[in-house]
């Protein structure tokens, strides 16, 4: 399978269930990504702050696909 289809049908995924869980629990989908921006950013994200950054970059392009403001 493509590296590129895998990723895209993840992200898809990923934002299907934010949506479906902020429906049915009534939380803001805003919290999701900033709690996954604080974990990119803590000691448990990606190496040093080039990666750092390049993943706080896809998170906000999956934001912006999901329609959430940023």
């Amino acid at each position: 399978m493509d590296e590129s289809a895998r990723l895209a049908a993840l992200e898809h995924l990923v934002i299907a269930l934010i949506k479906e869980n902020s429906l049915r629990a009534g939380f803001p989908p805003g919290s999701v990504f900033k709690a996954a921006a604080g974990s990119i950013m803590g000691s448990n994200g990606p190496g040093g702050p080039k990666e750092k950054s390049a993943a706080m970059e896809a998170l906000e392009n999956i934001q912006l696909t999901a329609g959430f403001k940023i």
